[in-house]
């Protein structure tokens, strides 16, 4: 518990990566923990390392992070207990489904094309 926000401290502050392969495994891992705790506050983590790397990555590792946060962010958005932290999990919800409908859109037009 410990030494995964020790790397995200580290990671945040320029020491520890500097990859994107290696921000998208930090997200999965907090989410992993969250998955076998049950705690919101790993959760709450991940979207708020999301928040901070995305404008950063490329548009592959962006679609990936949607992949992996859009289950995340909806699961906190419901379960928000004020209305500011609904609306703060909605928006990044919401651009999140932006980049993820960008890949769907992409990925349906190269099997059409794949078709003709």
């Amino acid at each position: 518990m410990r030494i995964t926000a020790l790397i995200v401290m580290l990671s945040m502050g320029g020491f520890a990566f500097s990859g994107e392969e290696e921000d998208i495994a930090v997200l999965g891992s907090l989410t992993k923990r969250f998955a076998a705790t049950r705690n919101d506050g790993w959760l709450r983590l991940a979207v708020w390392y999301a928040r901070r790397i995305m404008p950063k990555l490329s548009p592959m590792a962006s679609r990936r992070l949607s992949s992996i946060m859009l289950g995340p962010a909806k699961y906190l958005a419901d379960t928000a207990t004020n209305e500011a932290e609904t609306r703060k999990y909605r928006d990044f919800l919401a651009s999140l489904q932006k980049i993820g409908g960008l890949a769907v859109k992409v990925g349906l037009l190269t099997k059409t094309l794949a078709l003709l």
